[in-house]
């Protein structure tokens, strides 16, 4: 009897058109989804259409992403986002924020609209009742490193 798929991890090998997104976002039992470097071929991510129903960990990392959508429904079960490195993206949907299930987000600091993104979603899961939220900013939790980047650019663009 076959396993179902619950994994994948992309480095380098390119996931393109919609249709290919549509078939991964299918996949029943897929729990866990890393992409890296050239895995995702575009400067925008749409996943707004796309519903990954049973996904708990979405990580991004030196991705080439400017523009990313979703909704509250794309990840609905969605328990840790991890984005490194991904230097050109603005920010964070603001829908990720409605995510009940949210328990982690961990980025790093290279671009201030990204972290200003964290803290909104921050609030609005706090607003929702979700104090449990956890967010890292370079390994530092969120208020501490605002705290230490207060008075300098932290942006490098």
């Amino acid at each position: 009897m076959k396993k179902p798929l619950k994994k994948i991890v992309g480095f380098n090998f390119s996931l393109t058109g919609l249709g290919t997104w549509l078939s991964i976002s299918s996949l029943p039992n897929l729990e866990v989804l890393k992409l890296k470097g050239s895995s995702f071929e575009g400067r925008q991510w749409n996943a707004s259409e796309q519903q990954f129903q049973q996904l708990k960990l979405l990580r991004l990392k030196e991705l080439d992403i400017v523009h990313w959508k979703a909704y509250n429904t794309s990840f609905s079960c969605l328990k840790r986002l991890s984005l490194w490195d991904c230097i050109v993206l603005e920010e964070i949907p603001v829908d990720i924020g409605e995510i009940a299930t949210l328990e982690l987000i961990e980025t790093n600091g290279q671009k201030a609209s990204v972290v200003e993104s964290v803290k909104r979603i921050q609030k609005e899961q706090y607003d929702e009742g979700n104090t449990e939220l956890k967010i890292t900013v370079d390994e530092i939790e969120l208020s501490m490193y605002l705290s230490e980047h207060e008075d300098s650019e932290f942006e490098s663009e």
